[in-house]
């Protein structure tokens, strides 16, 4: 088996330099988006991770929630209601009670910790943080090692989760989500949030981008990224076509066919 090799584009904390083919001088960096989920397998479990890395994607993207216990969960929304049909919160249960809860297309809820030990480095971790609650336990294991902190970029739609992440594990790559494209007349105002936050990197959805405004991104000193929404095959093949930094994708093959 050939060996893996961290990404390029995690080499270096620097910001890319102003030109607009900056992206293009190495290869796009994939994430899974939750994984190679669907009804082969349940997003956000390892059979899911595991999946993805054989398709060829240089890491996964995955989402945080807080147990009742206080462990780091490895799950998407607030509830298990999508991916399990029962009702229960997340927080209402222990790491042990949400990991015996069978999942719709199998699988159990892994901890953080199940995660870090089975993706082996140089895959890169897209942790995504929605909450604060989280914040204080996460940093508090990547302050225990210089190795995940290496592979780790933290997203986030939260501007003080990022913040905080910047003043105690400095070393530790930020990306900024954001929802909308800024107005013009917000636009001065979106800067000087960059600014402030001095991001990694900053992601939009892949439907909101576009050639120009990669390049006003990139113009920015920015890593730029993309998410998929509803079309993983069309949106696969548009980060592609915009040479993305960073493209968190759900259908892997088709990126990477294309890179």
């Amino acid at each position: 088996m050939r060996a893996r090799v961290a990404h390029p584009a995690l080499l270096s904390t620097a910001p890319l330099t102003k030109s607009p083919i900056c992206a293009m001088l190495c290869r796009m960096m994939i994430l899974a988006h939750r994984g190679c989920s669907g009804r082969t397998c349940t997003e956000n479990t390892l059979e899911a991770f595991a999946v993805a890395l054989a398709q060829g994607a240089d890491g996964v993207e995955l989402d945080l929630r807080v147990s009742r216990d206080g462990e780091l969960m490895v799950v998407h929304d607030t509830n298990l209601h999508r991916i399990a049909g029962d009702a229960h919160k997340i927080s209402e249960l222990t790491a042990n009670e949400l990991a015996a809860v069978p999942l719709r297309y199998g699988g159990t809820i892994p901890t953080l910790n199940d995660v870090t030990a089975s993706v082996h480095a140089p895959a890169i971790l897209d942790i995504e943080v929605k909450l604060k609650d989280v914040v204080e336990v996460l940093i508090g294991k990547l302050k225990t090692s210089a190795t995940l902190r290496e592979r780790t970029v933290i997203s986030s739609f939260n501007a003080a989760v990022l913040d905080r992440v910047r003043k105690e594990v400095p070393d530790v790559r930020t990306l900024l989500l954001v929802i909308r494209w800024p107005l013009p007349l917000r636009r001065s105002v979106f800067e000087r949030r960059l600014r402030q936050l001095a991001p990694w990197g900053v992601a939009f959805s892949i439907s909101t981008l576009n050639r120009r405004r990669v390049a006003y991104l990139r113009g920015l000193g920015l890593h730029v990224g993309g998410w998929d929404r509803r079309r993983p095959k069309q949106e696969a093949r548009k980060a592609c076509a915009l040479g993305l930094d960073v493209a968190i994708l759900r259908n892997i093959q088709e990126g990477r066919g294309r890179v």
